[in-house]
């Protein structure tokens, strides 16, 4: 252990090199290192180099509250818990490049996180990871696992390692781990500038690269290949169109690396997430041509029936891959060609296209469907021209309480799709989520239940631009006393009927047929 009296003063340093450390580290106790760097601030000048650390009982290379740390050239092999190892979140500017770890096995004698070990575990983003390897481990390559704020002894409250940006991880690999090659877990949502990751290698493993909860997080130059259940997925991108990005990068479904076996395959290429605003573009998919995968599958870690979000596409590659989509019903999510080359197997020329689920409510005019490269999910997929354009809409908190559980219809001119009620949604919990296409009507009728006048819901409709609408519908059979259509502000009526020019929450009632209109805009 180097430790100084006090941080900053270059009170020790600590030059390792060459050096073979085997069966050290304590299990069951904190601090017990086989090397380890503590509480030293500012240790420039400092370094552990071309070490072999193998066959120990806690970690391999802790760094902790230690700025300016080199680690280079070494090879960590048989390790319980994560290997290398970055403890409060307050280490900033350490360099680890060019490091081997190899068989970092789990440990129920350390922290609650060594029982699911990384290769590489990062608690602050401001560090550069390059040009290193895992290999063999039981779980993780590399975990970035930042806290909100320093743990331990560097607690601060003005620190947030979640709003950070990678200062750089490169040029990175990862083969043959229990689990994930890069996972980013639990929270990164960097406030200023990107989180770049990039040319990350794996294969032969459970997923390439997972960003679980992220804002502006960017995969760039990333080769992902035999991975099992996913080649790179994202479950939440927070942030804005120009945000989440996966650029340039080839995802591999099977290759000769892998053990022979005629069925094994990548189960999905890229799992898009369970909200909107990720761009892919300059992606290569190849070897998706085998029944148990496909290039492409929506709402990452979703439950029944949720989803209802799109993810945008440019500059998209495929070779040997038929298979280019899955979906599980039919308001799962969208996929938008920005230029042709997500569709350009399927149709010629479909600039700002629309790849989606089927479902009865689309215009055969518009929408071409029995594309058997669609057709790997439980339901078969269309692809729609750019006259479509989709809406979201999610609603809940129904009234009366007699309206809970019951499906709901939405009905327009081309037909009729059935909306189940789920406890679980994504933003309208026990509630209902649909897609809508833009300047339609619908009749939306909760089905077996008494005739009801005094009815309300809350909803939300998403992604308006100007001159976007749709019109909702009910029927009544008795007229109501009053209407309040956005707010919970009573409003009077229009009296004509309703059109694309009126405004955002007017309605019109006819009295006649009983039936209100009102606009989503």
């Amino acid at each position: 252990m180097f430790f100084a009296k006090e941080a900053d003063g270059h009170w020790s340093t600590g030059r390792i090199e060459y050096v073979e450390v085997t069966h050290a580290g304590q299990a069951f106790r904190l601090g017990r290192y086989p090397i380890h760097f503590h509480l030293n601030g500012d240790v420039t000048g400092n370094y552990v180099r071309g070490c072999a650390i193998h066959h120990t009982f806690n970690r391999a290379v802790t760094i902790h509250a230690v700025h300016n740390l080199l680690v280079e050239h070494n090879v960590a092999y048989n390790i319980m818990g994560h290997a290398y190892f970055l403890e409060d979140g307050i280490e900033t500017k350490n360099i680890i490049q060019y490091n081997l770890a190899v068989f970092v096995r789990s440990s129920s004698s350390l922290l609650n996180v060594d029982v699911t070990p990384a290769s590489y575990w990062v608690t602050n983003p401001d560090n550069i990871v390059r040009h290193n390897a895992a290999a063999g481990g039981s779980h993780f390559g590399y975990w970035y696992n930042a806290p909100e704020h320093p743990g331990g002894p560097s607690f601060d409250g003005n620190i947030w390692p979640r709003r950070i940006p990678v200062l750089e991880f490169f040029n990175n690999t990862c083969h043959s781990t229990g689990w994930y090659g890069l996972w980013i877990f639990p929270i990164y949502k960097p406030v200023e500038g990107s989180a770049m990751f990039h040319g990350l290698t794996a294969w032969n493993v459970q997923r390439g690269a997972e960003s679980v909860e992220g804002g502006n997080i960017q995969f760039i130059d990333f080769v992902i290949s035999e991975a099992s259940d996913a080649g790179v997925e994202f479950q939440t991108t927070n942030d804005a169109w120009g945000g989440p990005l996966l650029q340039n990068s080839v995802i591999i479904g099977h290759s000769d690396i892998s053990d022979g076996s005629s069925s094994s395959c990548t189960t999905v290429g890229l799992k898009l997430p369970k909200s909107k605003y990720l761009t892919v573009d300059g992606v290569t998919f190849v070897n998706f041509d085998r029944p148990s995968c496909t290039a492409l599958a929506c709402c990452s870690h979703c439950k029944i029936e949720q989803g209802g979000f799109q993810s945008r596409f440019k500059n998209i590659q495929y070779f040997d891959s038929p298979n280019i989509a899955s979906f599980q019903w039919e308001h799962e999510c969208w996929m938008e060609d920005l230029d042709g080359t997500l569709s350009a197997p399927l149709q010629s020329s479909c600039s700002n296209c629309k790849i989606l689920p089927q479902n009865p409510i689309l215009p055969p005019t518009d929408c071409t469907f029995e594309k058997p490269a669609l057709n790997f999910g439980s339901v078969p997929g269309a692809i729609c021209n750019d006259n479509i354009k989709l809406h979201r809409m999610a609603f809940n908190r129904p009234h009366p309480d007699s309206l809970l559980y019951k499906n709901v219809s939405m009905t327009n001119e081309h037909g009729t799709t059935i909306v189940k009620y789920h406890k679980k949604r994504i933003t309208h919990g026990k509630g209902w989520m649909v897609t809508l296409l833009d300047g339609q009507k619908y009749r939306m009728n909760f089905q077996n239940v008494d005739h009801v006048t005094n009815i309300s819901y809350q909803a939300r409709l998403d992604d308006f631009a100007n001159g976007d609408y749709v019109m909702i519908n009910h029927n009544f059979t008795q007229v109501p006393d009053k209407f309040a259509i956005v707010g919970g502000q009573v409003t009077d009526g229009s009296g004509d009927m309703v059109d694309a020019d009126s405004s955002h929450g007017d309605w019109y009632f006819d009295n006649t047929a009983k039936v209100l209109t009102y606009v989503g805009k």
